[in-house]
């Protein structure tokens, strides 16, 4: 059986979100997610990424700060830091496509792979070689 990223034990179209005063990474909401969803579970908070980018920002006035895709490329994750104004640090054609889908400007991201992928990357988002 292919496994997806809904449960069986809630229909696809039935949303839920906790109480949004509720931390999601309590011992109590892990718990009522695990219950409803299943295990495995993956829980992105965020207003908690969002926090954290703030405070960052803060602490480094005048830099621009670059989210490197790599560790958690998730649209979520995208869409809360470019709405919080930050750069992203792109270094696979997928994490390109991923940022252009989630109308990422060209201009806020910065290819680091170490190979040139000048024509790739020109391929996929047409003014992404002016954007390195």
């Amino acid at each position: 059986m292919p496994k997806t990223s809904v449960s069986p034990r809630c229909a696809p179209d039935e949303a839920f979100e906790l109480d949004p005063a509720a931390d999601p990474l309590s011992r109590e909401s892990i718990r009522h997610l695990v219950s409803r969803y299943g295990s495995p579970l993956f829980v992105i908070d965020v207003e908690r990424i969002r926090r954290q980018y703030r405070r960052l920002a803060a602490a480094l006035p005048g830099v621009d700060l670059h989210y490197a895709l790599k560790p958690l490329p998730h649209a979520s994750v995208i869409d809360a830091l470019r709405a919080e104004g930050a750069f992203f640090d792109l270094a696979t054609n997928g994490e390109v496509e991923l940022v252009r889908r989630s109308k990422v400007a060209p201009e806020r991201c910065i290819h680091t792979h170490p190979i040139s992928v000048t024509a790739t990357s020109a391929r996929r988002w047409p003014s992404a070689s002016n954007a390195s």
